[in-house]
């Protein structure tokens, strides 16, 4: 056994050599594909059993290739370690593949490559001293028309060929388990399964073959020729079936258990899948509301197939649910521009969140109403707030705030009171001076303009705000309105009446620029009024105006009845003036 100069020179380098030669290249670019492709199970495995394929073929192109028996030899001694690498690796790749083993750590998986590789070397290596493995009768012969080597198997060799028979039947027996039991392989990865066993039968058989009984291709050892070709296919079938890319294999696993109904229709729009979300929606309704669902899907399935564009709709109602239709074109991978082959159609429930925000919105609406009546109410008791109950007049929080906006202006500031009014209360009782007091302020009320303000800031005491007025228009409203009181002094056609008041007149700036000031002063020529006979307003410079001379003296008539339209409650006087 030897391999030099003589073995180079003299090489073959027909057709069959060039034809193994190139095989062996192919799986080289095999692996450099697998490589780059998407990981799967056991890959690390898959890619040794090529790799020892390749280097098994590139040694038997050598083998066929050099001219002598001891060249021969030799070439055979170096394919030997990829022979029995093979079969490992390859029964190895079947239990991570097939039955999820693994995976294993390297340093254990090199010893087992390792104890089957090493040995089957240094068996072939020591052939020379015991003859063996190759024995005498080892020769170069004419087969199939080119010198082949006709090898004299010992037993050595037969027992190689046991052991790595064992790793092939595991792996046919791995790769049976795998195709057959439904607890092993679903349904999609069966094919692929079905494919791996006839992988491993095919070289399987063809290395008995040549083994036991001969056969050859091209004058050599059938084996790797077939063995590269299975590989070729499952390398192929595997990425073509999806069965381990991860991202198509997520796809799927969306597909069938998504809570969502997912369906899949032709380019003639008919449904040709349905995940099981959708299969259980149509299961549930009854046959009767199939074309209903049909008829509400269509338009939209048209619509996207004609135009190769997604389209989303909402309210698609199923049976006692609602659906957000959308649906997505399957565009033809050969088209220059998009054209849908078909569509798919995703159902989103949205039953539950439908009724969640018709409940919101009926809260929020419920809410806005509460908050409009509270706002109502609001306004109502700001508004109450600054309302005498009585004479639904201003009161005093009324006119401070009328003061504030007049803030600046010149004005006059009067306060009136009625005169005599604790004789009207005393002698007739409150309900009959609440009469009085209504009646009084809707006079006044009538009579003074637009720009003058009227407030009851106590018991029968009434204040005026009036800008841009002098006293002398003052003096006349004031004479106005005493000579209406006279005019009209019945409560009632039984009621007679005579109602006299007094009133104190101050001016700002002259007499102070705050509310408290004017009504000081104004106070003062209140009481000044009252004690020159009443009946009269006293000015800022002390001149007074006697409003009603028949009014003092007479006899007030009143009658004690309760007044028809009487509001509820009775304010108290800020101050009882009358003596």
């Amino acid at each position: 056994m030897e391999f030099g100069p003589s073995c180079a020179s003299g090489m073959i380098l027909d057709g069959p050599v060039l034809a193994t030669l190139a095989t062996g290249l192919g799986l080289v670019m095999l692996i450099i594909w697998v490589l780059r492709r998407e990981s799967f199970p056991g890959r690390a495995l898959f890619v040794g059993t090529i790799a020892g394929m390749a280097w098994w073929l590139m040694g038997a192109s050598l083998e066929m290739a050099v001219p002598t028996l001891g060249c021969k030899l030799a070439a055979a001694v170096l394919t030997w370690p990829a022979i029995a690498l093979v079969p490992v690796t390859w029964m190895l790749f079947h239990l991570r593949l097939c039955l999820g083993l693994g995976p294993w750590r390297r340093p254990v998986t090199l010893i087992i490559v390792a104890s089957t590789v090493v040995p089957v070397l240094l068996m072939v290596l020591s052939n020379p001293w015991h003859g063996l493995f190759y024995g005498p009768l080892t020769r170069v012969d004419i087969v199939d028309g080119r010198p082949s080597g006709v090898f004299d198997h010992g037993p050595l060799f037969y027992l190689t060929l046991g052991v790595l028979s064992l790793y092939m039947l595991a792996s046919l027996g791995i790769a049976g388990i795998a195709a057959f039991s439904t607890a092993r392989a679903a349904r999609a990865t069966r094919p692929l399964m079905l494919l791996l066993l006839t992988v491993s039968a095919v070289p399987f058989l063809t290395n008995l073959g040549y083994s036991l009984f001969g056969v050859t291709l091209f004058g050599f050892d059938p084996t790797p020729y077939t063995f590269a070709l299975a590989l070729v296919m499952l390398a192929w079938s595997m990425y073509g079936n999806r069965s381990f890319d991860l991202a198509a294999i997520a796809r799927d696993v969306l597909f069938f258990n998504t809570s969502d109904p997912v369906l899949v229709s032709n380019s003639s729009g008919e449904m040709i899948g349905l995940n099981p979300a959708a299969d259980r929606i149509f299961h549930d309704l009854n046959a009767k509301a199939a074309p209903d669902i049909l008829s509400q899907i269509e338009p939209d399935i048209t619509w996207v197939l004609g135009s190769g564009l997604p389209k989303k709709r909402k309210n698609v109602r199923l049976g006692n649910r609602v659906f957000d239709l959308r649906t997505l074109p399957i565009w033809h991978p050969l088209a220059a521009r998009h054209a849908a082959m078909g569509a798919v159609i995703v159902m989103t429930d949205v039953t539950d969140v439908r009724a969640h925000a018709d409940r919101l919105e009926a809260t929020q609406a419920r809410l806005h109403e509460q908050l409009a009546t509270v706002n109502r109410l609001r306004v109502a008791a700001e508004q109450a707030a600054l309302l005498d109950p009585l004479t639904m007049l201003g009161n005093r929080r009324s006119l401070q705030q009328r003061f504030k906006a007049l803030e600046g202006k010149p004005l006059l500031l009067l306060v009136m009171d009625i005169d005599h009014f604790k004789t009207i209360n005393d002698r007739f009782g409150h309900q009959a001076g609440d009469r009085v007091l209504c009646h009084f302020a809707r006079i006044v009320e009538e009579t003074l303009p637009r720009e003058i303000s009227l407030f009851r800031t106590g018991g029968e005491e009434f204040e005026l705000l009036c800008p841009d007025f002098d006293e002398a228009q003052i003096v006349k409203l004031l004479k106005k309105i005493t000579a209406k009181l006279a005019q009209d002094p019945d409560l009632r056609s039984s009621d007679r009446s005579t109602v006299t008041f007094s009133a104190g007149i101050a001016r700002r700036p002259d007499d102070g620029i705050t509310l408290i000031a004017l009504e000081r002063a104004a106070d003062a020529r209140l009481y000044q009024a009252k004690r020159n006979g009443r009946a009269r307003s006293v000015g800022r410079d002390g001149s007074q105006q006697v409003l009603s001379p028949m009014a003092i003296g007479n006899v007030i008539r009143l009658h004690s009845d309760t007044y028809a339209n009487n509001a509820a409650g009775m304010s108290e006087s800020r101050t009882e003036r009358d003596a």
